[in-house]
């Protein structure tokens, strides 16, 4: 139960960040009520996943593949409910689900990678803030990229 809860606040605040980004152009009042189920949904998804797999308490490498499957579900999750906002834009929306997967399947794979080398681990607080950083700067950076191109300049979205 604990997860879900951490990951709702998770999504909320990233859907209400990314919201205040996009606002200009782009205005969506379920944003962040997206965002918060998806993060929730797809970090509960992804543990349940390695847990089942046996990728918890392995050796380096099933760990960081354990990292990569959570990643990866989690940005599955968020991009399918942050995609059922921005549908009403267009159909190449859709690209928004695998740019959500890639980016923090790769951040959480990297945020391990950096979380190994420079603080020794990613099961103690610096290594979680190596993932939490890392998958951020590379969802922020590929999503980034991607939402310029799926949104046409004159497209506004109302708030509902």
């Amino acid at each position: 139960m604990f997860l879900p809860v951490i990951g709702a606040v998770v999504g909320t605040s990233l859907g209400i960040m990314q919201w205040l980004a996009l606002r200009s152009g782009f205005q969506v009042a379920g944003w962040a009520l997206a965002s918060a189920i998806g993060v929730g949904v797809g970090l509960t998804l992804g543990t349940t996943m390695i847990e089942f797999l046996g990728l918890t308490k392995g050796n380096i490498i099933d760990e960081l593949v354990g990292l990569t499957v959570i990643g990866t579900a989690f940005g599955v999750s968020l991009g399918v409910m942050q995609w059922l906002v921005l549908r009403r834009v267009g159909p190449g929306t859709a690209w928004w689900i695998p740019a959500n997967a890639i980016g923090m399947g790769v951040g959480f794979l990297v945020g391990g990678l950096m979380a190994a080398a420079l603080v020794g681990s990613f099961r103690n607080a610096g290594g979680l803030i190596m993932i939490v950083v890392f998958s951020g700067l590379a969802v922020g950076a590929l999503t980034g990229f991607i939402l310029p191109r799926l949104i046409p300049p004159q497209v506004q979205v109302r708030e509902t």
